[in-house]
């Protein structure tokens, strides 16, 4: 408010500066309205026709993840963006026309509490200084994503879209819509916050950034790729201690970066159903992944990349 109260006293006070017309001013904001709503359309139709509407569980929803930036970023009014996203996806997986309301209705509702809890009792921004601020927010969003999976299934139940144990897959759910805002909706914000101050990085730190993601990848790909439990666990050791260290040296950004890099290795991997996905030593390992990436989330984000 202070920067359009700034604006507008620069204006009466310049007679020079020519002020736009309402009606001009209406047809911008409608214009901008009507982009980023066909873009958010477009990220919530293919990130649940890609993740969410899968046989198979991801380890994150990118639906969810882009729903939670693009709201903390131009507000409610992308609101009709993801319900109509959300709409065309499910019904075009085939769900009848009740479905694909109720499922809509769902994750935009998602979206707008996320977004008022946090301008109501925390900021405005996904940007947390705080270790206060962060876990509390870290909690509410645990219950609201536990609570719309659950509700998600219930909708689905009847459906073609529900498959396999419930219990087990409503935890799966969970797991993948908590991640999605956690990892996707904060890196998509953070990079989006950051990024006019890319060029403030110095040349030896965007090296050593380069050096760190191109790590992180390659431990992904031997990891998804190694079905022998030994290897396994000695990669998962090296990925979590690269992650940290990265995390440690460049606070939030390393941390948010560092696990959207291995959440999306990930994620690209079972869609691909690489073999650490269809070993049998842990007969759940899709959940056991989910788990972990989410515990590394969160343990980096609290103790490295806040006060």
């Amino acid at each position: 408010m202070d920067k359009w109260r700034r604006m507008q006293e620069l204006l009466i006070s310049n007679n020079t500066i020519s002020v736009a017309t309402p009606i001009s001013y209406y047809k911008l904001s409608c214009f901008r309205w009507l982009i980023a709503n066909a873009i958010v359309f477009i990220f919530q139709s293919t990130g649940l026709s890609i993740s969410t509407l899968q046989q198979d569980v991801l380890p994150l929803w990118f639906a969810s993840g882009a729903a939670c930036a693009f709201i903390f970023m131009r507000g409610a009014g992308i609101l009709p963006g993801i319900w109509l996203g959300s709409y065309f996806a499910y019904y075009s997986a085939g769900a009848n026309m009740l479905v694909a309301f109720s499922s809509a209705s769902i994750w935009a509702m998602q979206a707008y509490l996320l977004l008022l809890f946090s301008c109501r009792c925390l900021t405005p921004t996904l940007i947390f200084r705080k270790r206060y601020s962060l876990f509390i927010f870290i909690t509410f969003s645990s219950v609201l994503a536990g609570v719309t999976a659950y509700f998600l299934m219930l909708v689905s139940r009847q459906s073609i879209l529900l498959l396999g144990d419930s219990t087990q897959l409503c935890l799966s759910w969970w797991l993948s819509n908590l991640n999605g805002i956690l990892i996707l909706g904060l890196a998509i914000y953070t990079w989006d916050y950051y990024f006019p101050q890319l060029s403030d990085l110095t040349h030896r730190k965007k090296i050593q950034i380069a050096i760190y993601a191109l790590i992180i990848m390659l431990l992904g790909i031997f990891l998804v790729c190694t079905v022998n439990p030994f290897f396994l666990s000695i990669l998962l050791f090296l990925v979590m201690l690269v992650i940290s260290n990265l995390s440690y040296q460049f606070g939030w950004c390393g941390a948010v970066g560092a696990v959207f890099e291995f959440g999306m290795v990930l994620s690209m991997a079972d869609l691909i159903n690489a073999p650490v996905f269809t070993t049998n030593f842990i007969t759940t390992m899709p959940l056991f992944l989910q788990t972990l990436l989410l515990i590394t989330t969160i343990v980096n984000l609290i103790l490295f990349a806040t006060d």
